[in-house]
């Protein structure tokens, strides 16, 4: 299945069709899918990097989830109005009764700022397209700018757990900002931030 749905978003991109036939199947974003994570300093290599294929809204929709945690459903639907005192006040697509809020990190408002706005849609990224597509771009994007990464748009939200609990970001404070249930689904990322330290520690050399 996987492979037909690369064939046709490659068909996408070139223009050849206009829709990919698996853009009407819903793409279910789970918690404890493959964890591809960045290191702040491979964002800055994203972010200081334009790549050459895709709209602006792509990368800059990425970066904006690496600093805020959104998924990919939540930026597509974000409106301007849900931005309150720089920070944001939504409610995420996989719930109907949990409200998040999710203060601006100074890249983030950053990224707001400079974002193209539509004249008459209100949303900040009206220009995505779909996520399978978004994600063919994401992959042609790690590797134009050196990342041996399988890059995916759910990783931005992966990061930006994992960068904010290696910075000090409390575990319980991570978890309302990701919308997250139960503190169990959060503690998965302090798993491999912990693993992290892990593996770094092992470069110490012997005397």
């Amino acid at each position: 299945m996987s492979v037909f749905r690369q064939h046709f978003n490659k068909l996408v991109i070139k223009g050849i069709i206009q829709t990919s036939p698996f853009g009407s199947f819903k793409i279910i974003e789970e918690e404890d899918s493959e964890r591809t994570t960045l290191t702040i300093e491979e964002v800055r290599t994203l972010a200081n990097y334009v790549p050459k294929r895709g709209n602006s809204q792509i990368r800059e929709a990425f970066i904006f989830s690496c600093f805020t945690g959104l998924r990919f459903s939540d930026i597509k639907k974000l409106h301007y109005d849900e931005i309150v005192n720089e920070q944001l006040i939504f409610r995420p697509a996989k719930t109907t009764k949990k409200i998040v809020t999710v203060p601006l990190a100074d890249e983030a408002k950053t990224i707001i700022a400079k974002v193209v706005k539509h004249p008459t849609n209100k949303k900040v990224f009206w220009d995505l397209p779909t996520s399978q597509v978004v994600n063919v771009y994401l992959k042609f994007w790690a590797l134009e700018a050196g990342l041996k990464k399988n890059l995916h748009f759910h990783a931005a939200r992966h990061t930006f757990a994992t960068i904010g609990l290696t910075f000090g970001i409390d575990i319980y404070t991570m978890k309302e900002l990701l919308g997250h249930s139960k503190i169990e689904m959060t503690q998965i990322y302090a798993k491999i931030v912990d693993e992290k330290k892990r593996n770094e520690m092992l470069k110490f050399p012997k005397l």
